[in-house]
């Protein structure tokens, strides 16, 4: 059995500054990243692991989980759908592992997506691992995981916030030149938390939200693009 993968902590944007001051090899050595949102659900942390010879294994956050040892039902509902699940399964030594948030009615409380009628899985990102668990490749884009998801009943693949809306970072900028950017941020995350966008139009469902994810995605410098 594969073993267990987390899924990334999500930083706030004054770490993430530090960090890549103190680690510029994290944005290849060039100060300019240009970052897309998705709304970050507010349900519980998933993924699912799939061997290159299909074998199926649903994770939570902190742990592997089986239909005895289950979190909110998500493992059951992972072993009813694991041979959709092994079609996506890569070349012998990779793994291939959807990560997604788990939702709907009793999963949490207080939000919109818990309004939904079923418990479902939304996917926000995967990964490719070699068989050292190194990441090889990294997949946020929407159609991508909409591929996927459309093949499996129960399962949503979350778009882009605001049509794909880019927000670029200087990370080599002085803090009051960042806060522009910081406050569109912030005025985005609010109306978040006022009003849950992808629940709205995938499901007609006004609620709170609970703010958004930022993924990297181009970099570049003056000149080149």
């Amino acid at each position: 059995m594969v073993k267990h993968v987390s899924w990334t902590d999500i930083e706030s944007f004054y770490h993430v500054r530090k960090h890549v001051a103190a680690y510029p090899h994290i944005t290849n050595g060039l100060s300019e990243v240009i970052y897309q949102a998705k709304v970050k659900l507010h349900g519980s942390c998933a993924a699912i692991a799939i061997e290159s010879d299909g074998t199926v294994t649903a994770m939570s956050r902190q742990a592997v989980l089986s239909t005895t040892s289950d979190n909110a039902g998500f493992a059951k509902w992972v072993d009813a759908r694991k041979e959709t699940f092994a079609k996506f399964a890569h070349a012998p030594g990779f793994t291939y592992v959807l990560f997604g948030e788990w939702c709907g009615p009793g999963v949490q409380k207080g939000v919109a997506v818990n309004q939904m009628k079923e418990r479902s899985l939304v996917l926000f990102a995967a990964r490719v691992l070699n068989e050292e668990g190194i990441t090889v490749e990294f997949h946020s884009h929407p159609p991508t995981l909409a591929r996927i998801a459309s093949q499996v009943p129960g399962c949503y693949a979350l778009p882009w916030y605001n049509g794909g809306e880019q927000f670029i970072v200087d990370w080599s900028s002085e803090a009051e030149v960042l806060q522009p950017i910081v406050d569109r941020i912030n005025t985005h995350v609010l109306q978040v938390e006022q009003c849950d966008p992808w629940m709205l139009q995938q499901f007609d469902v006004k609620g709170i939200g609970e703010g958004l994810v930022f993924y990297p995605g181009t970099l570049w410098h003056a000149g080149y693009e």
